[in-house]
């Protein structure tokens, strides 16, 4: 991944650690060698961490390409989260399109609250892509409490014990 890609361990509030991808991939290839190359390092290097993950990139493709042409995300138990309206990256002809994407793991998905294309920002040709996330999911608690058995309220069989004076 030299200079494609990089990767991080992320300390989120509550203790809970994920490994974070920075990847870019080469453009007008599609799924070509050198792309599938990068798709299979980021992989291999997030879930070698054992960490749940988050890839952030510019994958210069579509999610809706990357998924239907490749099993990446899902051999990662991935799912890849975009921006459906608006576009992340200006193209030559002067319009959008969505190849600025996350991928994160399924499990941590659920605490995912919002993709956000900052519009305010030129685009160069990219626009900067945030993905927030709960903070809910980062410091919930659940506690199990078992309900008691009752002590029984029949004396066992035989004589009581002697008091000690």
């Amino acid at each position: 991944m030299e200079g494609r890609g990089a990767i991080a361990r992320l300390d989120v509030p509550g203790g809970i650690q994920v490994a974070v991808c920075s990847l870019y991939l080469w453009d007008g290839q599609g799924l070509s060698a050198l792309n599938l190359g990068l798709l299979a390092a980021a992989g291999k290097a997030v879930t070698s961490s054992g960490l749940p993950f988050i890839i952030g990139g510019d994958f210069n493709m579509t999610a809706t390409d990357l998924i239907e042409k490749s099993t990446w995300i899902e051999d990662l138990k991935g799912t890849a989260l975009c921006e459906p309206v608006l576009g992340t990256c200006r193209a030559a002809t002067g319009e959008f399109s969505n190849i600025d994407f996350f991928v994160v793991a399924k499990s941590i998905a659920k605490v995912t609250s919002a993709i956000e294309v900052d519009t305010h920002t030129k685009a160069h040709p990219h626009r900067p892509v945030r993905l927030q996330l709960h903070t809910l999911g980062a410091n919930a608690m659940f506690v199990t409490i078992a309900k008691m058995t009752k002590i029984p309220h029949i004396r066992p069989f035989g004589p009581l014990n002697r008091p000690s004076y």
